[in-house]
Parts: structure tokens; sequence; C-alpha cells
């Protein structure tokens, strides 16, 4: 309890010194992609399929599990409930790192962020802008309804973000629409991932939605006990489809 109450001190702490993502795209591309993700918080992909790779110490793969998921949205989308096919392990290893839904810079739940422009990039055909962002937020904002927990990515002792959090993403340097994203993420010392996303989009109700299409997400879970640290090295690949407005979803 007291660590909980120390955290979310922190939490209002540098929210008061910071400017929420969601306030800070006043123009330029970055406001196009921030209201299309405010737009697209409570929509859920009613059909996931994941392939997990595990591979070995020393780089070597040795098994590889799939499994599919498909949501049904219930009371209007307040609950969702959830059929998984296959590996059971494949969906226990993702729920661990994220509940399916990709946190960007542009969502309310980021804390603050600092950010550089890069060199433009072509993805997929499209000219796309690119922006580098150093970002804050709290570690349970990965999964929907959880409680505030530790901050990621920002160092109070140093007053400065702590590079655990790095969301590269490129937009579409036309329309601002988010592209691609590749985070690097470090939620401590037993668990770092990067996670590669192409997004899509599509119009509902007057908004442009935008959603992931694919995740690939390759990382490490470390199990410490005694002398021995078991190392699970993955990379999951997954798709999402069947997107559909669940109520209150997200953010």
């Amino acid at each position: 309890m007291f660590r909980k109450t120390i955290t979310i001190i922190a939490v209002a702490a540098l929210a008061a010194t910071s400017l929420f993502a969601a306030d800070t795209y006043e123009s330029g591309l970055m406001y196009y992609a921030n209201e299309s993700i405010d737009a697209s918080d409570e929509y859920v992909a009613q059909s996931r399929e994941a392939t997990i790779e595990f591979t070995a110490v020393d780089g070597s793969p040795y098994e590889t599990k799939s499994a599919s998921a498909t949501y049904a949205l219930k009371n209007y989308g307040r609950n969702i409930q959830r059929s998984i096919s296959g590996e059971s392990e494949v969906f226990a290893l993702l729920d661990s790192i994220y509940d399916g839904y990709v946190m960007t810079p542009f969502n309310d739940a980021v804390i603050s962020y600092d950010y550089d422009q890069l060199d433009n990039q072509v993805v997929d055909g499209v000219d796309c802008e690119v922006y580098e962002f150093d970002v804050a937020l709290d570690s349970n904002s990965f999964f929907a309804g959880s409680r505030p927990d530790q901050v990621l990515g920002y160092d109070n002792s140093d007053d400065d973000y702590d590079g655990d959090v790095v969301m590269t993403v490129y937009l579409d340097a036309t329309s601002g629409q988010l592209i691609r994203q590749v985070a690097t993420i470090k939620v401590d010392s037993t668990l770092s991932y990067i996670q590669t996303t192409d997004f899509t989009s599509f119009e509902a109700d007057g908004n442009t939605i935008t959603v992931p299409a694919t995740v690939v997400t390759e990382g490490q879970i470390k199990t410490a006990s005694g002398a021995v640290t078991d190392v699970t090295s993955f990379k999951a690949a997954e798709t999402f489809s069947g997107y559909a407005l669940a109520d209150g979803w997200h953010d």
C-alpha cells in the first residue's frame, strides 16, 4: 500500500509539470494522428491470430506455437468475453505483456513525452514523417481496467526520461495517419521487448479510426530461481481483424 501511494504521488507530480498527450498536438501532422487515435480508443478486434517462435540462449529457434482468439462484446461492449483455441502458452505469454491494445504517444494514458523529428522514410510505399518519442506512462496502461502502478520511462531522481520507453512513429506525410510504430520497452529486469505495429485505418461515424493490423513483439522474459535464471526468448507475430466499437474499452 505504501509503495502504491508513493507511485500515485509520483504520477501526479510528473503530470503537474508536463502536458498530457491529448492536449498538446495543436497543429501539423501529429494533430491528425492524435485525433484519429482518440477516436479509436474504444475499438476492439474481434479476431486475433498469434504465432510465437521460441529461441534458445544461442539464438536458434527450438519451438513454434500458435493460437487464435475471438472476442465477443457483451452489454454494448462494457464486457468482453474471449475464447481461445490452439496452444494455451501463446496467450499466456502475450497477456503478460499487454491486452492486445497497442499504446502510442497519442494516447491519453501517456503522462508526458519528449520527441525528436528524424529523417523521412518510405513505409509500404507511403512517404512518412518520422518522430522518436521518449515516453513516460504507467506500466498498467498496457492492460485495460488496471489500477495505477509504477511509472515507466521517467527517473524522478534525475528528473529526466530514462529511455525505458521509446516509441518511434511513422506518419503519412500527407494525411498524418499513423502507419507504423516501433516501440522499445523495458518494464523491469524480467521483461523487455521491441514491438513493431503496422496500422490500418477506416472511417466510422465520421471519424478516421486507426487500429493495429499486425503486431510483431520480440523480447525476453527472465525468471530467477537461485543461481539459475530461466530466459524465455520469443518472437510473436499477431494479426488483428473484425474491429467493433466497445463502450469505454481502454482509455
